[in-house]
């Protein structure tokens, strides 16, 4: 009886031993595993799948995965360049990666737009000739096209940008041929019409407006102070609001001999200060000594600056 309490003992003992190296194991298993993860930098909960692959394109930790998605991504171990570890498409109200930031926005950049679909005569940024979802970037005379991606939102010439429901407005040409129509929201933009369709978009410089009858640019007071002359920058007009109306006079003043019109200053300055005018300056030199010798006889010596009312 003795020995097989022994025996019992000692079986029990050793199954003992057995269960705590086990346990010793897993728990060392364990801790190892954590640490391998920890080390290795892998997150101990993952919501959703990530990818992790080399990318040459991916040269900063926020950038852009495309045109309409942002990515994330990681520095590699070597402490040269990055991994991808996760990209997102950019979806409602900005639709577009902005390069820069890695970061979604509601206007795409030049770089995502359509290349050259529209003659550019100047740079800026116009709307497109008949449909007002569109608009199209003029960069150094080369065109790159846009879209306004989301429900109700249209071009807004004032923003230069998309905007929620500003109104779908677009260049009215149906009946007209080889005649300018203003854009309806603003007067400084027009399409030249041909067989009913606009083709090219132009704007007038400065405070100028398209003047539908006379089919010309001309200067608009449009509120009180002073306004250059986009064809003289010698000269400029003064505005004066006519009192208890909504109407203008415009009065055309030249600067003193050797000045011109700062638009910076508002007020006339030396020719020297305005690098703009210094060149246009030296074209008219020659055609004004012409002028002068030809008309001398009959023009006053002094011309008083002229008014004129402008209603708008």
């Amino acid at each position: 009886m003795y020995k097989l309490q022994t025996i019992v003992i000692y079986n029990m003992s050793y199954l003992i031993f057995l269960l705590t190296i086990c346990s010793t194991s897993a728990i060392t298993a364990s801790v190892q595993d954590i640490k391998e993860k920890l080390l290795n930098n892998s997150p101990t909960y993952e919501p959703f799948s990530t990818t992790d692959k080399d990318d040459l394109t991916c040269s900063a930790i926020y950038s852009c995965a495309n045109c309409t998605a942002v990515r994330i991504c990681r520095p590699n171990s070597s402490g040269h360049g990055y991994t991808e570890y996760k990209t997102a498409n950019c979806t409602g109200a900005t639709p577009y990666c902005d390069p820069p930031t890695g970061t979604c926005v509601k206007t795409p950049t030049i770089n995502c737009a359509n290349e050259n679909e529209y003659v550019c005569l100047q740079d800026g940024t116009f709307p497109h000739p008949s449909d007002c979802t569109k608009y199209y970037k003029c960069k150094n005379l080369q065109s790159y096209s846009m879209k306004c991606t989301q429900s109700y939102y249209y071009y807004d010439s004032a923003a230069e940008e998309c905007a929620y429901y500003k109104g779908c407005y677009s260049f009215q040409c149906s009946g007209y041929n080889g005649y300018k129509k203003k854009y309806p929201n603003d007067a400084s933009i027009y399409s030249f019409c041909i067989n009913g369709i606009g083709t090219v978009v132009d704007r007038c410089y400065g405070s100028d407006l398209l003047n539908e009858t006379s089919q010309q640019c001309e200067p608009v007071c449009r509120y009180e102070g002073l306004i250059p002359d986009t064809s003289d920058c010698t000269q400029y007009y003064r505005c004066n609001k006519v009192p208890n109306k909504s109407d203008f006079i415009m009065t055309h003043v030249k600067c003193p001999e050797g000045e011109a019109y700062s638009s910076y200053e508002f007020r006339c300055v030396s020719i020297s200060k305005v690098p703009s005018c210094q060149s246009e300056t030296s074209i008219t030199t020659a055609a004004t000594t012409i002028t002068t010798k030809i008309t001398a006889t009959t023009a006053p010596t002094n011309t008083p600056p002229t008014q004129k009312h402008h209603f708008f």
